[in-house]
């Protein structure tokens, strides 16, 4: 048998040497065979002929498509059925038989069959239907399957099913959705709405929306708005979102939703089918917006109250100022005229016990001096007026470092410094801010130790950071924070002199300029304090 790809089976069955089956040679066939196979090689349709008690195959052009190339065919032809299927054979062997028998015909629809085509085995759903062929005699000699090829179809129906489903989950989804959803159709009726839809609208569960006309969950205001905004917007652009209100059919609440409508497009045409929309109820998100404007508003309000209350304590600071500067101070000046007459004039006369006496009034009174004039600079840094100008912090350092060697031997100082910028501020409280870190430093350091006091500088996220550190005694980490407190001392009077307001002051000054200050100290090794002020 000739193995061209190109050849048909007519030429094919002309080929083949049917001697060497048991069908015998061509010209010895009966009628009944020839007719048959003539019909079968006309046919477009897949038809397959079973001959004999072993069932050799005869079949057409559409058949061997079925059976595809280098698969079962070209050896299903003229071989047995047994052969060709031997794995359903036992299946199949007996319904054949009892059609040779004379018994009824065979039909089956969608049955499964492995089948190997064109080197590959694919699983194949088979329709077919297989009748007896008789001879002249009116006896059965074989058996006629007609068939076709029903895998698609198969495959058609289970996406179908797919479909389906993907459908009912989409529905369920819908269906249990909080949000309004809502299918218009081209003639302005709704074909769908869904449960909460409904309970928004005010439309009973078994109520047929197609009947009740979309005026009634509309404000005539809302209704022209809808027919001349919406629509022509989702028809022309495709989409339409915004905010707009319907209202209950039974309680004529007016309900305002953010609606996001979009066109539906028939896959195959193009044309448009309708309008889909999912709405939100916005009464939860307005509610919710409602309650946070009145806590702001009540907090506004206090904060209101707060700003009067710091203004009084303000005044209350000045007041305070102006009492410390004149009150205080006055009997404070006769305290000093007084101790300073008896210094001149009678300290010659005072016993050891009076002069020892004497001298706790002194430095009482100069204690005093300090802690007034502390009180006032730290009132002053928070009620005074805040006037920015550019200040050199360079020049202003450089100057206050000259100072100190007023204050200790130039042998027991060792200063540097990094390059400082320009910046915003008010002048004076910057003065006062590096006077009180230096003359921290100079109060606590070691003795017999040279002071040495570092100013660094960097950028830091757009803010400059400014160090002032020192290797003095220092102090212990857990004082940290606690030591920008107002009359906050980590040592007795007697052993250093102060108030405990001069870092308090430093920490004000910060706030005044948008600024921080931080301090890192470890006992017997030093002090650094960390400045933060923003580019201005």
């Amino acid at each position: 048998m000739s193995k061209s790809p190109g050849a048909t089976m007519p030429e094919l069955l002309q080929q083949f040497n049917w001697q060497q089956t048991a069908v015998g040679a061509m010209g010895s066939w009966p009628l009944s065979l020839r007719i048959t196979v003539s019909t079968i090689m006309a046919a477009r349709f897949p038809m397959l002929l079973l001959w004999g008690p072993r069932f050799i195959q005869i079949y057409n052009d559409a058949f061997r498509q079925c059976l595809g190339d280098n698969g079962k065919h070209p050896a299903a032809l003229g071989a047995g059925a047994a052969d060709t299927w031997s794995k359903i054979w036992p299946v199949l062997e007996p319904r054949f038989k009892e059609i040779l028998a004379g018994q009824n015909a065979l039909f089956q629809e969608d049955a499964l069959f492995p089948l190997t085509r064109d080197g590959e085995v694919s699983q194949v759903y088979w329709t077919f239907s297989c009748s007896a062929v008789r001879d002249e005699n009116g006896l059965v000699q074989g058996i006629l399957v007609v068939c076709y090829d029903s895998t698609e179809k198969i495959r058609n129906m289970a996406a179908e099913v797919r479909s389906r489903e993907q459908q009912q989950k989409l529905l369920t989804l819908v269906d249990n959705s909080v949000d309004l959803m809502s299918i218009l159709e081209l003639d302005g009726t709704n074909s769908y709405i869904n449960e909460a839809g409904r309970n928004i609208l005010g439309i009973d569960a078994d109520a047929d929306v197609r009947t009740i006309p979309i005026a009634d969950f509309h404000t005539p205001e809302q209704l022209v708005f809808v027919e001349a905004e919406i629509i022509p917007s989702v028809m022309g652009k495709g989409r339409w979102a915004g905010q707009f209100a319907v209202r209950n059919a039974k309680t004529g609440e007016i309900i305002p939703l953010f609606n996001n409508c979009h066109r539906i497009t028939d896959t195959v045409t193009g044309q448009p089918i309708g309008i889909g929309a999912v709405m939100r109820d916005m009464r939860p998100e307005l509610n919710a917006r409602k309650i946070l404007e009145e806590k702001v508003a009540e907090r506004t309000q206090e904060l209101q109250r707060a700003n009067e209350e710091l203004e009084k304590i303000n005044k209350d600071l000045a007041s305070f100022a102006y009492v410390s500067s004149h009150d205080l101070q006055e009997p404070l000046r006769k305290i000093n005229t007084f101790v300073s007459r008896i210094e001149n004039e009678s300290i010659e006369n005072l016993t050891g016990n009076q002069r020892d006496l004497f001298e706790r009034i002194k430095r009482s009174a100069y204690r005093m001096h300090t802690l007034i004039n502390d009180l006032l600079s730290f009132s002053r840094t928070s009620s005074a007026e805040r006037i920015f100008k550019p200040v050199d912090l360079q020049e202003m350092v450089t100057e206050l470092a000259a100072g100190l060697q007023e204050r200790i031997p130039s042998e027991e100082l060792v200063f540097e410094s990094d390059m400082l910028p320009v910046i915003n501020a008010i002048p004076y409280q910057m003065h006062q801010l590096f006077d009180n870190l230096f003359s921290n430093a100079i109060k606590f350091r070691k003795p017999g130790v040279a002071l040495a006091l570092r100013v660094g500088y960097r950028k830091v996220s757009g803010k400059h950071l400014i160090t002032v550190e020192d290797n003095g005694i220092g102090f212990e980490p857990q004082y940290n924070e606690r030591i920008f407190e107002v009359f906050q001392r980590l040592h007795g009077r007697y052993e250093y002199d102060g108030t405990g307001i001069g870092l308090a002051i430093c920490k004000k000054i910060l706030e005044n300029h948008s600024g921080s200050i931080y301090a890192e100290g470890q006992k017997g090794i030093g002090a650094k304090f960390m400045i933060t002020l923003p580019e201005r």
